[in-house]
């Protein structure tokens, strides 16, 4: 993504009432992890026949794990924080960014401990 404008500029009126209005954290990261889930079957299934076993925690730290290589612009589309489409025309404040990178961390850890019980299973 080319960014445009001050990237050291304040949170702008928009993007201090999307931050105000989100939903809660768990619903967020529900919602992320259908997005990705959603991109990882695609890949599995335009991949048929190619060997590509990639499981979902290696696409969740792919490059394009919610359909965009800037995860955290993607974050805020597929969370609806960017429903006016700003970024296309500015940057995304330092804020939004670290809240959407801590979002894709939190999805990482529910997915690596889901992996993990998983695998446990299998062992038993």
């Amino acid at each position: 993504m080319h960014e445009i404008g001050n990237p050291n500029k304040e949170m702008t009126p928009y993007w201090e009432e999307v931050m105000r209005n989100r939903m809660e954290t768990y619903f967020e990261v529900g919602r992320l992890e259908m997005v990705l889930k959603g991109h990882w079957y695609e890949h599995i299934a335009n991949n048929e026949g190619i060997e590509d076993d990639m499981s979902l925690l290696e696409f969740w730290d792919s490059k394009r794990p919610y359909g965009n290589k800037d995860v955290e612009a993607s974050i805020a589309f597929n969370l609806g924080w960017d429903y006016k489409r700003v970024l296309t025309t500015e940057y995304m404040p330092t804020l939004v960014k670290e809240e959407a990178a801590q979002l894709h961390e939190l999805l990482g850890d529910k997915i690596k401990e889901w992996e993990s019980n998983e695998t446990a299973k299998r062992v038993l």
